[in-house]
């Protein structure tokens, strides 16, 4: 029990959380990049391609995402890990920008955030 423990205590540190993290939005961002060339690719071997505009409400979508995101999760995640000591403005730089590339600019997860919240505002609460 004392080895679960310390090997908890041990994976939750500033360090290795930060690292994940980071590993995490670095993942996000190989993995739409491969389902957008993916479908690039597929639209132009006979697939189905089509130009969307999007409105005003799936807009807002990115934008919420996108600065709740930069502003909550990576902003705080910096200033308070130690592990970034030195960087911290250049890491901060790179998420924003990868954030930035998946709220705005890649197809693919810009798709999956209108059905997320789309899912999201669908939900029927059952009191």
């Amino acid at each position: 029990m004392i080895d679960i423990i310390k090997n908890l205590i041990f994976l939750t540190q500033d360090q290795i959380t930060f690292w994940v993290l980071q590993s995490i939005l670095l993942l996000m961002l190989i993995y739409a990049f491969i389902c957008s060339a993916h479908e690039i690719y597929y639209s132009g071997k006979g697939g189905v391609s089509f130009i969307l505009k999007r409105g005003k409400k799936s807009r807002g979508y990115f934008h919420h995402f996108a600065s709740g995101f930069i502003s909550v999760i990576i902003a705080v995640t910096i200033s308070i890990a130690d592990t970034a000591h030195g960087h911290k403005v250049f890491i901060f730089l790179v998420d924003v920008i990868i954030v930035l590339y998946l709220s705005y600019w890649n197809g693919w997860s810009k798709n999956k955030l209108v059905g997320i919240y789309s899912q999201i505002e669908q939900k029927e609460e059952k009191r």
